[in-house]
């Protein structure tokens, strides 16, 4: 696990773009505490930060280099599979120096090219610099789990693991005329930027499965992965299912356990997180675990599953709470430099500290809920959206408008608002933000519903829970909750690995049917029945809570300062991004106790701390 940076240009020195290498590789010093590099060869410049996690030696340094092919590298992640890769390269005749991975990657980009990256197993964002040829290819994992952000401008280039490595670059505009309206408003409904979009103009991101080549001034992209729509095969039986899904989930946790540093797992006692708990404690016994409890916050907290789940099966067990005081503003936009408004980000940095104590690698449920039908609320959204076909839209959106100015507060209120749409889309995200779409437009002074990115848009054909779960999969968890993981691992040096992205596991998963998935309207039906194995039924079927925080609770009390302080119409109008108008009305409904406004009201906090940190105006 590492940061990685690189730069081409034509108009700089060799001093200086070592200094710019320097600088950036400064900025991202948490992602690799453990060693730093740096290898300028002509226009082209590559460095990175080192968290060693296999082959803890000098045989790991980066950048790397195959000099009898002309190739260096730079590379952030881990490839899971690299000692079954390695023994085949062996046999076509490669020499290794090492044991580490990313030996197995250089040379496995000089014997396969492009065809390398189907190969790899794991999570990765690498940079490739071929001299013979000129060309930087960069590429970026299936699912997105490691970031990679680019800037481009009349030949000059720079990439990086965080933006706030970019931000180093002399060259790179960061004011205000640069940030992208239309990203901004997609940014506030769903916590973060959608790939490859950032909040700045004039950068992107590498998206998930994406290699780009760079070429003597020329940029193409191309795709070794594309998430597999559902195809499901009617053929496969409830037994094979489960048999298929355990064996390839037993070893995608097997492999995520390959490690020359202590291993651990985030316990929150869900389905997800126990089952690969319950695994790799037959490898590991006692191994780590660690939850996330709350100080007078009942209604969010889950460590007393997670603590029955540890004992159960016997692990060595620690429960970190966490109080509304754990607010540190300049680490949670630190954090979230692209920016990231995802709340949970918050625990999720106190259990990154604490972890940080006893491990440097530690294994999440992250995507068991997208393929595995984990969502239940989507189970009323797809019918909803089911009826919404057969009903004019003229006549739905009157009735629900309707009934939102007779029911003005609570619950119903808030149902009536986000029922009242135009687009299956604009439902979902409608939905998860909580308020009209419209009334966010107007926020940004745009008018009318901004149009969400193809990833976004509900498949033509059959709605069903199936569908609107793994929608999330392209979406919501590569947005927002593999990036919360990263990020909030990373800014304390521990590396996270998540079993349920083995893309092996996601190709199996798209063709059970959802009778099998949700079997007598059982969420998670095939992962409950392996969980079976290792606990008691009271354990499994428990109501889902998912990974959160009290975070209305502490907003209305010990958090209040913050709209007061960071929302005031001087600091909006300072900014010149949002209406102040519409940020004033939005404020007097929430703190009238309206349903569904403190989550627009949050991003818009972390914008103006982002903007206060990053933007120069």
């Amino acid at each position: 696990m590492c940061g990685i940076v690189g730069i081409i240009s034509k108009k700089m020195s060799l001093e200086m773009k070592s200094s710019i290498l320097s600088d950036m590789n400064k900025a991202i010093y948490h992602r690799g505490p453990d060693d730093s590099g740096q290898h300028i060869s002509g226009d082209v410049g590559i460095g990175m930060r080192r968290l060693s996690i296999l082959d803890l030696g000098n045989s790991g340094h980066q950048p790397m280099h195959l000099e009898n092919y002309n190739l260096s590298m730079v590379y952030n992640g881990e490839i899971y599979n690299y000692k079954e890769l390695k023994a085949e390269l062996i046999g076509l005749g490669h020499k290794f120096v090492g044991l580490s991975d990313s030996e197995v990657v250089i040379h496995a980009y000089a014997e396969w090219k492009n065809e390398a990256f189907s190969k790899f197993n794991g999570m990765f964002a690498i940079a490739i610099w071929n001299s013979d040829n000129e060309e930087l290819i960069l590429c970026r994992d299936r699912c997105g789990e490691k970031p990679l952000f680019y800037w481009e401008k009349d030949s000059e280039f720079a990439f990086s693991s965080e933006m706030k490595a970019l931000f180093k670059h002399p060259y790179i505009e960061k004011n205000t005329s640069m940030i992208n309206k239309e990203s901004l408003y997609h940014y506030l409904i769903l916590n973060s930027p959608p790939s490859p979009s950032t909040l700045l103009s004039n950068i992107k991101q590498v998206s998930p499965g994406e290699i780009l080549s760079i070429k003597k001034g020329d940029m193409s992209r191309a795709h070794y992965w594309i998430m597999p729509e559902l195809e499901p095969d009617y053929s496969i039986t409830e037994s094979k299912a489960i048999k298929d899904i355990e064996e390839l989930l037993e070893d995608s946790i097997h492999l995520r356990l390959r490690s020359d540093v202590p291993v651990g797992v985030f316990l929150s006692g869900g389905v997800d997180s126990s089952l690969i708990a319950s695994i790799s404690s037959k490898s590991i016994p006692e191994i780590k675990t660690f939850a996330v409890g709350y100080d007078n916050a009942v209604k969010a907290d889950e460590s007393i599953f997670a603590q029955q789940v540890a004992d159960h099966i016997g692990t060595k067990h620690e429960t970190i709470i966490v109080k509304s005081s754990d607010l540190d503003v300049k680490s949670l936009i630190s954090v979230g430099d692209d920016p990231l408004a995802n709340q949970t980000v918050i625990p999720y940095l106190k259990l990154a500290e604490q972890a940080a104590k006893e491990v440097k690698v530690v294994l999440s449920g992250d995507g068991g809920d997208e393929f595995f039908c984990g969502y239940s609320r989507r189970l009323l959204m797809s019918r909803v959206l089911k009826v919404r076909r057969y009903i004019p839209k003229q006549i739905w959106n009157s009735t629900f408008n309707f009934g939102s100015k007779v029911f003005k507060r609570g619950v119903l209120n808030w149902l009536l608002r986000v029922h009242n749409f135009d687009s299956e889309v604009d439902y979902l995200m409608q939905f998860q933000i909580g308020i009209p779409l419209d009334l966010v437009s107007k926020l940004v002074g745009r008018s009318g519903v901004i149009r969400f990115p193809d990833n976004y848009q509900v498949k033509n054909g059959e709605i069903n829970f199936h569908q609107l779960n793994y929608h999330t999969a392209t979406t919501y968890l590569t947005d927002t909750v593999l990036k919360t993981s990263d990020r909030a691992t990373m800014h304390h040096s521990i590396e996270s690995r998540t079993p349920f992205t083995d893309h092996r596991l996601i190709e199996a998963a798209s063709i059970i049917p959802q009778e099998i998935h949700f079997k007598n309207g059982t969420s998670k039906y095939i992962l409950k029945k392996i969980l079976s194995k290792y606990l008691p039924e009271s354990m499994i079927n428990r109501p889902k809570k998912g990974f959160g925080l009290p975070g209305r609770q502490w907003l209305n009390e010990d958090w209040s300062w913050l709209f007061d302080t960071y929302l005031t119409n001087e600091k909006i109008s300072a900014s010149g991004v949002f209406d102040p108008s519409i940020v004033e009305y939005i404020l007097e409904k929430y703190k009238n106790k309206g349903r569904g406004f403190d989550a627009i009201l949050w991003r818009v906090l972390i914008f103006q701390l982002w903007w206060d940190t990053y933007i120069e105006d």
